[in-house]
């Protein structure tokens, strides 16, 4: 992970916090219409999809403002958490969240750990952030258990016309370094079959693979100010409606929105239809699951 990354974390930890400080990341699992009760769906399904139980050691990469820590050890207090981050100041929110909890400042491309540590490794929308899988996925084989399984939660795609991939990335290219993704990134919507595919080649076994419903409302509206944006139900997901027409940067943004100009232009180009529009299947919530398989016994 980048420098960028870094800065754009520590200049944007406290206003996260502010304005979306119940929600631990943007694509919800739930079908609810209200934020609550979406949250309570997400943290059930990512407990339940993980298999996390009590007495677990469970490394979280990207571990962010520790809201989702507190939650997870509210629901499991026995269970055992680590967290690596590279912003400063999540972590100094993380610690205020969770008193005496282990968290690491760093890349989680680059922590090292004791052999065997954890049972659960946690990417809640952080995996897009590694500029180097390879080396993750070695210190992962390292620290995880045999038998132990790695949950991701991402934004994805299936990538089936690459030259479509590569449009779609040139025109997105500035909202991905508006939120400091590096070039060599996996970026915000990664390849789901590369990752795949990265995974079984150090070892690894897919165990599961979801394209849950999804809500990303709430996360989005955070970013418009009070009836700026309204939900719109679909099919596959709970999305977000803006009236264009009547958009004034001046009084339709938060704070947030002001400091995203790049993603605040997506979504109205979204509106309007002029933005680029992919071929390829954006899948908004991919759930991974890999489990790292005992040595065969002799």
């Amino acid at each position: 992970m980048s420098e960028a990354t870094r800065r754009y974390y520590d200049d944007n930890a406290q206003l996260i916090l502010d304005l979306m400080g119940r929600q631990f990341n943007s694509a919800l699992v739930s079908g609810a219409d209200d934020l609550a009760t979406c949250l309570a769906d997400d943290f059930d399904y990512i407990a339940r999809t993980a298999d996390l139980r009590d007495g677990q050691a469970v490394l979280e990469g990207g571990s962010g403002n520790g809201l989702f820590c507190r939650r997870l050890r509210e629901r499991f207090p026995a269970l055992r958490y680590a967290g690596v981050e590279l912003s400063e100041g999540q972590i100094a929110l993380a610690r205020g969240h969770n008193p005496g909890t282990e968290f690491r400042a760093g890349s989680f491309d680059e922590a090292d750990w004791p052999p065997a540590s954890f049972d659960r490794a946690l990417f809640l929308e952080s995996i897009g952030y590694s500029t180097d899988i390879d080396g993750l996925l070695q210190r992962l084989r390292h620290a995880v258990r045999p038998g132990g399984r790695v949950f991701i939660k991402n934004p994805g795609q299936k990538v089936s016309d690459w030259s479509d991939f590569l449009r779609h990335a040139s025109a997105f290219d500035p909202v991905r370094r508006e939120y400091g993704f590096d070039d060599r990134s996996l970026g915000i919507v990664p390849d789901i079959d590369f990752i795949v595919r990265k995974f079984r080649g150090h070892g690894f076994r897919l165990v599961r693979e979801d394209h849950p419903f999804y809500n990303e409302y709430f996360y989005n509206a955070a970013f418009y100010a009070p009836g700026v944006a309204r939900p719109v139900r679909r099919p596959e997901k709970t999305s977000i409606a803006l009236d264009a027409a009547g958009f004034d940067p001046e009084t339709s943004l938060s704070e947030l929105g002001r400091r995203h100009p790049c993603y605040v232009r997506y979504h109205l180009q979204s509106a309007t239809g002029t933005g680029y529009l992919p071929s390829n299947r954006l899948t908004g919530c991919v759930i991974l699951v890999f489990e790292l398989p005992a040595p065969a016994r002799r």
